[in-house]
């Protein structure tokens, strides 16, 4: 063996250690979190991106003279945002559980 660790050599199961914290997972739990971490990794940028793109919008001229499609613009970047708040709320709750 080279030395290295990974994660199947290091996951126990059931009220054994995850990576040295005691876990009561079982092993199909600990894949769902960590697939589900994984949707979230990859969703969050995209999402950021979103964001990022409604914000340049919201400061164009012509937008910014247009109150009803800037108040349209703003409405989706605000549920865009409470979003990624929530997936980032998400991924640290499953993130601690995992014991990360």
């Amino acid at each position: 063996m080279s030395g290295e660790s990974t994660k199947a050599e290091t996951r126990k199961v059931g009220s054994v250690s995850y990576d040295g914290k005691t876990s009561n997972l079982s092993k199909n739990q600990i894949n769902q979190l960590e697939k589900r971490i994984a949707e979230i990794e990859k969703l969050i940028p995209t999402l950021e991106s979103e964001a990022a793109e409604l914000t340049r919008q919201m400061s164009l001229p012509d937008i910014a003279a247009d109150f009803e499609r800037l108040n349209t613009l703003a409405a989706e970047h605000k549920a865009l945002e409470t979003r990624i708040q929530d997936l980032y709320n998400e991924w640290d709750k499953a993130a601690g559980e995992l014991g990360n």
